[in-house]
Formats: C-alpha cells, sequence, structure tokens
C-alpha cells in the first residue's frame, strides 16, 4: 500500500486527492476530505448566506464532496455513481455513512486503481 504522501505526488497534488473521480482513497482521508468540505460549507453559510458568491463556494464543495466520497466507493469497488444515493432522502446519507465512512475498503487492485492510499486509520 502506498503512502498518503506517496500518492498523492503520483498522481499529482493535493487537487487530485479532492477535485479529481480518478483512484481510491481509505477511511482516513474520506473524512478528513468530507469534514473540511463541511466545515468550509459552514463557515461560508455563516459569512455569505444569501450572497450568490456564497452559492458558487457551495457549488464547489458539494463537487468537492462528490470527488471524496466517489474515490472512497472506488476503494469498495464500487462506481461513483453510488454517490447519487444521497438523493434518497434520510436513509441516503445513513448509507454512505456506513458504506464509505466506516466499513473498510477492498485489499489489492480493483478496477479503479491498484491500491488505494494507506493511512493509519484506514
Amino acid at each position: 500500500m502506498a503512502s498518503l504522501t506517496d500518492q498523492i505526488s503520483q498522481q499529482g497534488s493535493i487537487p487530485w486527492l479532492y477535485a479529481s473521480l480518478d483512484g481510491r482513497i481509505g477511511r482516513q482521508a474520506y473524512w478528513i476530505g468530507s469534514l473540511i468540505a463541511a466545515g468550509l460549507s459552514i463557515v461560508n453559510n455563516l459569512a455569505l448566506d444569501r450572497i450568490f458568491i456564497g452559492y458558487l463556494i457551495d457549488i464547489a464543495l458539494i463537487y468537492v464532496g462528490v470527488c471524496v466520497t466517489g474515490k472512497r466507493f472506488h476503494d469498495r469497488g464500487k462506481s461513483a455513481w453510488w454517490c447519487l444515493i444521497a438523493l434518497v432522502p434520510f436513509v441516503g446519507w445513513i448509507w454512505i455513512l456506513i458504506d464509505a465512512g466506516i466499513l473498510e475498503g477492498m485489499q489489492g487492485p480493483n478496477r479503479y486503481g491498484t491500491e488505494r492510499i494507506e493511512t493509519p486509520f484506514g
């Protein structure tokens, strides 16, 4: 398994990690990316509530969330299209919480990448 920094250097940069649907990430990288996006969204909504630029920032943060969640689904051997399950009220978010946030990813290569980013928490 490649370390987080090795994988980032192989793929290019931090933008690859949080703005691309290519590859796989483990649970720690998923939680870090998701919590950063959620925190920025909260700050954005408090500071720029009902301002056009605030809406654009929210759209960008939704994109980051989809990329991070899509990569996590790739690590589980599923398509990033599974992100659409979030559109199912209540059940969708619980599904994502369990499937992407708690369950362990596939060991070894799968059709989405040769290996996932290895972090201390998985």
